[in-house]
C-alpha cells in the first residue's frame, strides 16, 4: 500500500464524513509526518475488532511500537501521544493509531476475533486501568 493509495482512502473518509477542507488537510498532514508509523501498523497486521456476542458490542485495538491501544474512531485512542497531542496541546487532530485504524478498516485488513459477552468489561478494562 502506497502513501498516495493511503492518502486517497483517508481525504474519501473524511469527505464522506462531512469534514471541511482544511480540517481535512490537517489530518493528511499528519499522515504524511507519521507515514513509517502507520504503514508499519498496516503492513503488521495489527489492528484487531473484537466482536462481542450476542450483543455485536465491539473493541477496535490497534497495536502500536510499544503497546496495544483501543480506539473508537476519530474520537478516541488510549495512547498517551493522543492524550498529550489532541486533547491537552490541541496541537494535533489525531495520533497515528487513529489514521491506521482507517486505513485498515477500509482496507478489510484487521482480524476479528469473536468472544462472550460475559469478558467484555474484563477487555474494557484491561485498557482503562492500563
Amino acid at each position: 500500500m502506497s502513501l498516495d493509495q493511503c492518502l486517497a482512502i483517508v481525504e474519501s473518509h473524511f469527505k464522506s464524513s462531512g469534514f471541511s477542507d482544511s480540517e481535512i488537510q490537517e489530518y493528511l498532514k499528519i499522515l504524511r509526518a507519521k507515514w513509517d508509523k502507520i504503514e508499519d501498523v498496516i503492513r503488521g497486521e495489527n489492528v484487531r475488532k473484537y466482536c462481542f456476542l450476542p450483543s455485536g458490542m465491539e473493541l477496535w485495538i490497534v497495536r502500536g511500537k510499544t503497546s496495544e491501544y483501543l480506539i473508537r474512531p476519530l474520537h478516541y485512542c488510549s495512547c498517551t501521544a493522543f492524550y498529550f497531542n489532541t486533547l491537552i496541546k490541541k496541537n494535533e487532530k489525531c495520533c497515528y493509531h487513529i489514521l491506521a485504524f482507517i486505513i485498515c478498516r477500509q482496507l478489510n485488513n484487521f482480524t476479528t476475533i469473536y468472544k462472550e459477552d460475559t469478558v467484555y468489561f474484563d477487555y474494557l478494562s484491561d485498557f482503562v486501568n492500563s
